[in-house]
């Protein structure tokens, strides 16, 4: 890393099927941050450094799990969770999230801790939903937060959907605006809708608007929509990067339309 001078770290452990959280989850978080974090400190010729975090580490496992959030509004400097790598969680999905609190402590303790000679931005995305050009199979797509909105539209979604969201488009090119000294450092977090959130209620009839060829061949006729109200206070991310979102009409199209493009393969 002689010759670099900004790095973006984006790796996390998602979407294992487990029954060891700890090694499999909580741990990887944990190290694999401390491990970039002194491997970059290492090089006095790097100036930033760009981590993907997430929404997750701001809500309480507990609650999510019960349905019931003890706070709706949501905004980047807000205190944390924070949990340890021993705790246990009841499902992958919840120890996902609490990995995520684990590596955002432990980026912040280093920080705070050695006082590196880089700064550091950290972008936190609610659910992104949008087109992965990696993917090759619908089960390559149909992981991670695209899950969330396919099962949705496809009338598999059981669970009560938080109303939160924004395009990867979005997230990749706020990665890219991050390296720009010019934006302070800190906490974003990342949400196209809002303080007015996601209406899921949308989601079909977009699908239905844009594919109406695949209704009932492809995607759901009907679907129940059962939500968990939340807002995100995005204001922070939208001043500093001086930011249009793309809809969740954007997200919905575009997700619902790769995933066409790959059942077609």
């Amino acid at each position: 890393m002689k010759n670099v001078d900004y790095m973006i770290h984006v790796a996390s452990p998602v979407g294992m099927a487990t029954d060891n959280y700890a090694r499999d989850y909580l741990e990887p978080a944990r190290d694999i941050t401390l491990n970039v974090f002194s491997a970059a400190a290492k090089f006095p010729n790097i100036r930033r450094l760009v981590v993907t975090s997430s929404l997750s580490p701001y809500i309480p496992t507990a609650e999510f799990a019960v349905g019931k959030l003890s706070k709706e509004l949501f905004k980047s400097d807000d205190e944390i969770c924070h949990y340890k790598v021993t705790d246990e969680f009841p499902h992958p999905l919840f120890a996902y999230a609490a990995s995520k609190s684990i590596a955002l402590d432990t980026a912040e303790q280093f920080i705070k801790d050695n006082k590196p000679s880089f700064d550091v931005v950290f972008l936190m995305p609610s659910f992104v939903f949008g087109p992965n050009p990696l993917s090759r199979t619908v089960d390559d797509f149909a992981k991670g937060s695209n899950d969330i909105l396919l099962n949705h539209i496809l009338g598999k979604s059981k669970q009560p959907l938080l109303t939160v969201s924004v395009h990867i488009d979005d997230v990749a090119k706020l990665h890219v605006m991050s390296l720009n000294s010019s934006v302070p450092t800190g906490r974003y977090l990342l949400d196209s809708e809002g303080a007015s959130g996601t209406n899921w209620s949308d989601a079909l009839p977009t699908v239905k608007e844009y594919y109406p060829e695949s209704i009932g061949k492809v995607f759901a006729e009907n679907v129940e929509v059962q939500t968990i109200k939340i807002r995100i206070d995005n204001s922070k991310a939208e001043k500093t990067f001086g930011i249009k979102w793309k809809s969740f009409e954007e997200q919905v199209k575009d997700t619902a339309g790769f995933y066409l493009s790959l059942i077609s393969k």
